[in-house]
């Protein structure tokens, strides 16, 4: 099961992947720097931040380009 009704919203893949959208729509930013940012408002883990990009990014909804995070062209 991908959610887990028992956990917190903000230990969900789908949640951190949402937050990750809307701070990619004001701005490209690196791998570190994106966490930095998202870390601001949202506490978890390395582990979880990496998973929820790498499943944005397995679905074309992120690319990375010359070193940066950025939103697919839809």
């Amino acid at each position: 099961m991908i959610i887990n009704v028992d956990s917190r919203p903000e230990d969900n893949i789908y949640f951190i992947a949402a937050m990750l959208i809307n701070i990619l729509k004001n701005d490209d930013y690196n791998i570190m720097n994106l966490y930095s940012e998202y870390q601001k408002n949202n506490k978890t883990s390395f582990s979880l931040y990496i998973l929820s990009l790498d499943w944005l990014q397995l679905i074309g909804v992120v690319e990375i380009k010359n070193n940066k995070c950025v939103l697919s062209k839809c």
